[in-house]
C-alpha cells in the first residue's frame, strides 16, 4: 500500500498493489459524502480481485475542500500520470470507476483525460450543473474545474427557488419520498445545453453504465 499526498504528488489517493502481476490499475472514486474509509475498504476488495486499485480524494477527504464546488479534474490527471511513472509497476492500462457523484466525476476525467482507457460509472448523471455549498448554496460556479477554468455547467435556478421546487417535487406522483436526487437532475434542468453534456463521445475506450432498477435515496 501506498499513500499519494497533495505535497509530493499533487493529489490525495492511497494505491492498493495486486499480489496478482498485472498492468492494470483502476482508479477509484467514492460518492457523494462517501468517507475515505468506506472507498478504501471498496478499493481493497477490488484489489483482491487481481487489479491494482487507487482509491482516489477529489472532494471531503481531509484536508480537501468538503464543497462540491470547482472539484478538480486535475487529480485525476495528476493520477494518471503517477501510475504511468510509479516504477516498483509497470501500469500500462488505466480504469476509472465512481459512484453517484463519483461516477459522473469518472466519465467527466475520462473526456478529458486520454490514458483512461476504460470506464464503469454506477448510478451517474452525464451532465455538469453549478456547484452549491451545504447542497443548497449556490455558488455560481461550476461543481467541477480543469486546470483552473471551470467546467461548462447548468445554473441551478431551482436552488434560488427551493421553496417552491421541493413543493414541485412532493407533488410529482413519479418521484418517491427518497427521490429528491432523481427529481432535480431530471426535472429541473429541462433547459440545459449541449456545453454542460459530459462528452463520451470523447472517451478513448469501453464505457459501462450500470443503474439499479431502484435507486433511490
Amino acid at each position: 500500500m501506498y499513500r499519494c499526498m497533495l505535497e509530493k504528488e499533487g493529489f490525495l489517493g492511497t494505491l492498493f498493489e495486486s499480489a496478482s502481476p498485472t498492468d492494470k490499475c483502476i482508479i477509484m472514486v467514492g460518492g457523494s459524502g462517501e468517507k475515505r474509509d468506506f472507498v478504501e475498504a471498496r478499493a481493497r476488495a477490488l484489489c483482491d480481485e487481481g487489479f491494482h486499485v487507487l482509491a482516489l480524494g477529489y472532494y471531503l477527504w481531509k484536508p480537501l475542500s468538503p464543497h462540491t464546488v470547482g472539484i478538480p479534474v486535475d487529480y485525476a490527471e495528476k493520477a494518471v500520470q503517477f501510475l504511468k511513472n510509479y516504477q516498483p509497476l509497470n501500469i500500462s492500462r488505466i480504469g476509472m470507476t465512481g459512484l453517484s457523484l463519483g461516477a459522473a466525476y469518472a466519465l467527466l476525467c475520462a473526456s478529458y483525460l486520454p490514458d483512461i482507457s476504460c470506464v464503469a460509472s454506477v448510478s451517474g448523471f452525464d451532465f455538469v450543473v453549478e456547484g452549491c455549498k451545504n447542497m443548497v448554496v449556490r455558488q455560481h460556479r461550476s461543481y467541477f474545474s480543469y486546470h483552473g477554468e471551470d467546467v461548462p455547467y447548468e445554473p441551478a435556478e431551482a436552488l434560488s427557488h427551493l421553496g417552491s421546487t421541493l413543493r414541485a417535487w412532493k407533488k410529482d406522483k413519479r418521484y418517491g419520498p427518497k427521490a429528491m436526487n432523481r427529481f432535480y437532475y431530471n426535472e429541473c434542468f429541462a433547459g440545459r445545453t449541449d456545453s454542460s453534456r459530459i462528452k463520451a463521445e470523447n472517451i478513448r475506450g469501453d464505457v459501462l453504465l450500470l443503474a439499479p432498477a431502484y435507486d433511490d435515496t
